[in-house]
């Protein structure tokens, strides 16, 4: 009787569990849809994204999640960064970028969290609609920037439609990208690969569409770091005369006004904006006092002290000197860029070494689609957002989750692999299949749907 209602006891709450790590999971996705659409209550499904990983930690759920050193590793990142410049500097960092830092730990931990508890099959099914997410974040972007040049709307053409600015709408063209290829890979269904090609064809003109020039530079950077390492033999040197082939006809063509940027950047490279706030924000840290160059300045204490060594008016209303080296060393210290540095290394040499290391083609290309993704983001972000803003560190907090997860696993499957009889049970606690009945694996419609995950 008493191991009966100790069975009965483990099974609810495995069960709790699975329904914490499910509930999760959907807030995880309608928050990542607000975020790349830049519309809806993202402030809203963020605190409930925080209360249900802090409800399933508590429930048990810290037991997967510090599993290993990696998660604890890298919460400690912003946990150093804040009590460094709350009880360090003076006066305290500002609120709005702690809230921030934490955020970045909490997607962190939840994406972590969700991969590891929820059950094999329902993490297809969530790659599904992952995939089908991205395909209509682009869709929808597309439709009303089309829409916005032919009904001559300019103000919503020239301004990233649902976006207040065109480098957001790059952003989210960016962060789809890797979803829509990675799933065309690794499809074998032909028609799902056409559409899923066709999606990412859609995404890169929406890219070109945007004029974010930063934007260009991380696709063309992320692509071909990339595919330099996925790819083998003659094709290392093929798809960069590819490349080339591609820019020119772009460049001839001036599809997404690409021609013309690109002649502009050349006219006024010397006086183009972010060379002169380099040069100023240089003059800043030329300034600094030794405790500074240490512990730095405090975060957000750029926009305080930008405007009294910038030499051109209409450059007073930058609060950030647009690259993420100058930033992070005046706010926060050869020592804050130091444990910064270290967290974007270590994530580069585990994505290149997993590649290296594994048999199994999808499992590279899972890796390099992870890389890729990061590296476009990162150079976009380097050049156009705050280092301490959301749009810099959510994506990358999900980008260090998913490696979390996925690197992680020394064996050459992947941590989600359904075509494992033995790794039914030990993902999501989920009882093993008998070997007389079909596996997930079997059924190819699901296990093609196998992408991002």
């Amino acid at each position: 009787m008493a191991d009966n209602s100790l069975a009965l006891r483990t099974v609810t709450a495995a069960r709790c569990q699975l329904a914490g790590g499910f509930l999760l999971s959907l807030a995880l996705l309608a928050y990542s849809l607000c975020f790349l659409l830049g519309q809806g209550p993202e402030k809203y499904l963020f605190v409930v994204i925080q209360v249900l990983l802090l409800m399933n930690l508590l429930s048990g759920g810290y037991r997967k999640v510090f599993n290993s050193l990696g998660p604890l590793g890298l919460i400690s990142l912003p946990a150093a960064l804040i009590l460094l410049h709350n009880f360090l500097l003076d006066p305290p960092t500002d609120s709005g970028y702690i809230h921030n830092l934490i955020g970045f730990a909490t997607l962190v931990l939840s994406v972590v969290l969700v991969t590891q508890i929820i059950s094999p099959v329902l993490r297809v099914r969530l790659s599904r609609v992952i995939s089908c997410m991205a395909g209509l974040v682009v869709v929808i972007h597309f439709t009303q920037i089309m829409l916005a040049k032919l009904l001559a709307w300019r103000t919503l053409a020239i301004y990233g439609g649902l976006f207040s600015n065109p480098h957001y709408l790059a952003n989210s063209a960016l962060l789809t990208l890797p979803i829509l290829l990675n799933s065309a890979f690794q499809s074998s269904i032909s028609v799902q690969r056409r559409i899923f090609f066709g999606l990412a064809g859609l995404d890169i003109v929406l890219l070109l569409e945007t004029g974010s020039r930063p934007a260009w530079l991380g696709f063309l950077g992320g692509f071909l770091i990339a595919s330099f390492f996925i790819a083998k033999g003659k094709y290392k040197l093929l798809i960069p005369l590819v490349a080339v082939v591609i820019l020119t006809f772009l460049y001839n063509t001036d599809i997404g006004i690409l021609r013309a940027r690109v002649d502009d950047l050349v006219a006024t490279i010397a006086t183009e904006e972010r060379i002169t706030i380099w040069g100023d924000t240089i003059k800043m840290l030329e300034n600094n006092t030794n405790a500074a160059w240490v512990i730095g300045n405090g975060i957000g204490s750029y926009e305080h002290v930008f405007d009294d060594y910038t030499s051109i008016d209409r450059y007073r209303i930058f609060i950030f000197p647009h690259n993420f080296l100058l930033e992070i060393t005046f706010a926060s210290g050869l020592l804050g860029l130091a444990l910064v540095a270290s967290a974007y290394t270590l994530f580069f040499l585990k994505c290149l070494q997993r590649i290296r290391h594994s048999l199994d083609r999808k499992n590279q290309l899972l890796t390099g689609s992870l890389l890729a993704g990061f590296i476009m983001h990162f150079i976009h972000a380097f050049l156009t957002f705050p280092f301490y803003s959301k749009l810099t560190l959510y994506p990358e907090a999900v980008f260090f989750g998913l490696a979390l997860t996925h690197i992680s696993h020394q064996n050459d499957r992947p941590s989600f692999d359904l075509c494992s009889h033995k790794k039914l049970s030990s993902l999501g606690n989920s009882t093993c299949i008998p070997r007389d009945q079909k596996t997930p694996c079997e059924n190819k419609s699901l296990r093609d749907h196998l992408t991002f995950w």
